[in-house]
């Protein structure tokens, strides 16, 4: 499971009593005190001190110039920089799942810093005098000081926009501090303000000018962050797909220190089928692989596996990875899972014309985006005019930003106009010179996050996606995207960094099966229980849901119905998360 922690910030003269009484309630040993601030955690914190200040960081760290393993100590130097910096020595210097803890700007303040990566996460409430920041829900309820009720506006609103994740949380007055963002606490306010952004590498004037170069620092920032996780545990499992994104995981963690073991999920389904290129890849890296099936029978569609969580993240399909993942970590006393979740963002794996539209942007009409449109053309087996005359529409006419939409598919009116949602990322508004490729890029890494998390294995195991690590995000953000379908091939850098790692049959692939047809069996086998929990349900209940489009949803069959079928899949999740906490 995640590092788990507590961290009490107070004026209060009685705060030593207060961390006493918490690390009773909690079973958490206190870490760190000064005069404002205790943490509270289930292992040594990285302590930072210089005078009469000093900080402390919860979670993992590693330097960015070496793959030595996790920090365990910071420099004389590192402890000045980082409190000088309030935590930007942090960014510049190190990498990692972590959240910190420092003096803040202004004499009464408070700094909380979370890692770029949102590896680590970071909940916080005010609570009498009191903010807690927390990894998770359960510890904010047994200290006392927070009871989980359900937010249901920030219900609605996570249904309309399931894959953007923003500070608020489903859950009444609990807010989460964003990934790469310091939440500045004193008495009269709880301020969150970016101290990393995207964008400062996703600009047009630090990207790499070369492929080779692009390739390299990719292969760099991956080997680094691959191994850097992979040192701090003993055996891992990693769950291989056959595609791209897992398999280079796994070829940077068979080269680090420990033992592991690869696991690939099939279905009945052929598309859902990838066993020849897991065999393929475990017999290049000379590791064990188990070889498992999806069975429907392990889904309990009423059962929530993120009901340790403020969100209704969890699939209820991935009940069966789950099962089948636990069994073999159990077997093969494994420490870990690794997973390449996050490649497809992180990689840039983009079927449109936004490439031909970024390359028209910044060079003009030419032979280079030329070259780009048939490349565009070519993957998307259409025509070069066509690519070429809507990648020009897309540069030339368009707005620049990422177009984010809202999903009011089967939601009720009366509930989409109270919950009165508007898209809001602090990511989302780049400078007015934005290409919009790179746009899309950051948009994709923030429509991952919500997809990282809400599995079983979780509460017992660390679950570890290392390509959403600060190192590989920042490399892949310097390539601009017309060089990431080169050769007409999607990721093309990621493939030529790792093309002489990787089986032939994997590194040249550029299509691949997946559980969509479990995922819709699971759903056509269990209709009429569907039907029950969501019109019976506490959506229905509430009014969030319009159930006569619902009824009318459940009966729609075929090939048509896919979209349905998912939708109507995402309002169950939420309904057994609300079951849960209802």
């Amino acid at each position: 499971m995640r590092t788990r922690f507590l961290m009490i910030i107070s004026d209060r003269s009685d705060l030593p009593a207060v961390a006493t009484a918490a690390a009773s309630d909690t079973a958490l040993p206190i870490r760190f005190t000064r005069s404002r601030i205790a943490v509270l955690a289930d292992q040594d914190v990285l302590v930072a001190e210089s005078g009469e200040e000093s900080g402390a960081i919860v979670g993992h760290v590693f330097g960015r110039d070496r793959c030595e393993g996790r920090v365990q100590a910071f420099s004389k130097d590192d402890q000045i920089a980082l409190l000088a910096t309030r935590g930007r020595h942090l960014i510049e210097r190190f990498w990692g799942g972590y959240v910190a803890v420092f003096p803040g700007s202004e004499w009464d303040s408070i700094s909380v810093f979370r890692d770029p990566s949102g590896a680590m996460p970071a909940y916080y409430v005010r609570a009498d005098d009191f903010t807690l920041v927390a990894s998770d829900v359960n510890l904010l309820r047994v200290s006392g000081h927070f009871t989980a009720d359900i937010d249901f506006v920030g219900v609605i609103r996570h249904l309309l926009a399931p894959d953007l994740r923003t500070t608020r949380t489903c859950l009444c007055g609990l807010r989460e501090v964003l990934q790469g963002h310091e939440l500045s606490v004193n008495a009269r306010s709880l301020v969150q303000v970016p101290r990393w952004s995207p964008w400062d590498f996703a600009a047009q004037h630090v990207a790499y000018e070369l492929p080779e170069e692009a390739s390299e620092r990719v292969r760099q920032a991956t080997m680094l962050a691959v191994r850097g996780w992979a040192s701090c545990y003993g055996h891992i499992v990693l769950g291989v797909s056959g595609g791209l994104d897992s398999s280079i995981v796994g070829c940077c963690a068979a080269k680090a220190h420990g033992t592991l073991t690869c696991l690939t999920l099939a279905t009945e389904e052929s598309a859902g089928d990838e066993r020849f290129y897991a065999r393929e890849l475990a017999r290049a890296l000379k590791v064990p692989l188990e070889e498992r099936m999806l069975e429907v029978a392990d889904v309990d569609l009423a059962r929530s596996d993120a009901s340790h969580l403020p969100r209704p993240v969890a699939r209820a399909f991935a009940q069966s990875v789950d099962r089948v993942s636990l069994d073999v970590a159990r077997a093969a006393e494994a420490d870990a899972f690794f997973t390449g979740n996050g490649g497809d963002s992180v990689f840039c794996y983009q079927q449109s014309v936004l490439p031909v539209a970024d390359r028209i942007l910044v060079e003009g009409l030419g032979s280079g985006p030329w070259r780009t449109i048939c490349e565009v053309a070519k993957m998307a087996e259409t025509s070069v005019l066509r690519v070429a005359a809507l990648g020009a529409h897309r540069a030339w006419i368009r707005p620049r930003r990422y177009p984010w939409r809202l999903n009011k598919m089967f939601l009720s009116k009366s509930a989409i106009n109270f919950a009165a949602m508007t898209i809001d990322h602090p990511w989302l508004d780049g400078p007015k010179n934005a290409l919009p490729g790179k746009a899309a890029h950051i948009a994709y890494l923030l429509r991952v996050q919500n997809h990282l998390e809400g599995f079983r294995r979780e509460l017992n195991y660390p679950v570890i996606s290392p390509l959403m690590s600060q190192p590989v995000v920042e490399a892949c953000l310097r390539v601009s995207t017309w060089h990431w379908c080169l050769g007409s091939r999607n990721r093309s850098i990621a493939r030529r960094a790792f093309a002489d790692m990787l089986p032939r049959s994997i590194a040249e692939r550029t299509t691949k099966g997946g559980p969509d047809g479990f995922v819709l069996r699971v759903f056509n086998q269990r209709r009429a229980e569907i039907s029950t929990l969501l019109l019976d349900g506490v959506l229905a209940q509430r009014g969030l849901i319009d159930v006569d489009d619902v009824r009318a949803g459940l009966s729609v069959k075929g090939d048509q119905s896919r979209i349905t079928q998912y939708r109507l899949l995402t309002l169950l999740d939420a309904e057994a998360w609300l079951r849960a906490l209802c």
